[in-house]
């Protein structure tokens, strides 16, 4: 499988983590799950193979364009063919400057990005025709910059979340940050719910468990050790976070369980 991630270009950098590109070269059978990244996803399919996912014990057929808001829960996939996906990653708390909409109805869901923006149908068509990679990148970054906030009070909104997600790394508390920030901690959560579709506390929860996982991938450890390093209360609340965001205990755990997961950083 080629994987690689490209960086996108100086203008989109404040909202775009990065674009990605998956081509399984030859048809193969993929299961995996996918597991909170913090990080809401476009999803371009273009190829013949159909991926399915499961919510709620049930099986949906995933649309060729797919809008993956926040995910709290494992999520499998599974696809058969020859794999060929362009991603674009976004940062935590940008997408919703994109799609003008509010980021919480797109939980743990994968949406149908037609159905959000009409547009984009016109934009995976053109994918479809064009036959490298740099050029698929040019198409999806002239369509994002045609999209991009120009609303004052929007590009106030988005600096003053990458403000407060800055010191949220600094391990500050969430009411210290919204004093720092002249803003309630009411109104904190509200922007976080509007623009990540999840509270403070649980973007901090993924955030720690994203931190646990790149442990565990790493040279063994205790699980003791792993939730001291990671901030858990203690050693019963680091695994109860694992179970509940990966459907294994992280004595179960094994990366290559979660194949595509491993792929990112």
């Amino acid at each position: 499988m080629i994987f690689r991630e490209i960086r996108p270009q100086a203008a989109l950098q404040p909202y775009i983590r990065s674009f990605w590109w998956m081509d399984g070269e030859a048809p193969a059978s993929v299961n995996d799950t996918i597991l909170p990244s913090g990080y809401p996803e476009i999803v371009f399919n273009l190829s013949s193979a159909i991926w399915e996912s499961v919510h709620d014990g049930k099986a949906c057929t995933n649309p060729p364009i797919e809008l993956i808001g926040q995910i709290t829960q494992p999520t499998p996939v599974s696809t058969q063919g020859h794999v060929q996906m362009l991603g674009v990653r976004f940062h935590p708390h940008t997408a919703a400057f994109f799609l003008k909409t509010g980021m919480a109805p797109l939980n743990d869901g994968i949406h149908d990005l037609s159905d959000v923006l009409n547009c984009a149908s016109g934009l995976h068509e053109a994918l479809l025709h064009v036959h490298t990679l740099e050029k698929k990148i040019s198409l999806i970054e002239q369509f994002l910059l045609e999209h991009l906030p120009s609303n004052k009070r929007q590009v106030y909104k988005m600096q003053l979340l990458d403000h407060v997600l800055q010191q949220m790394q600094q391990h500050e508390s969430i009411d210290t940050i919204a004093y720092q920030s002249n803003i309630s901690a009411r109104y904190l959560q509200q922007l976080f719910m509007e623009h990540l579709g999840i509270s403070p506390r649980m973007y901090l929860k993924i955030r720690r468990f994203k931190r646990s996982m790149r442990y565990l991938n790493q040279q063994p450890r205790s699980l003791t050790a792993v939730a001291y390093e990671c901030g858990y209360f203690d050693q019963a609340h680091f695994i109860r976070d694992f179970k509940s965001f990966t459907g294994v205990t992280p004595s179960a755990y094994k990366p290559e369980q979660f194949p595509v997961n491993q792929l990112f950083h």
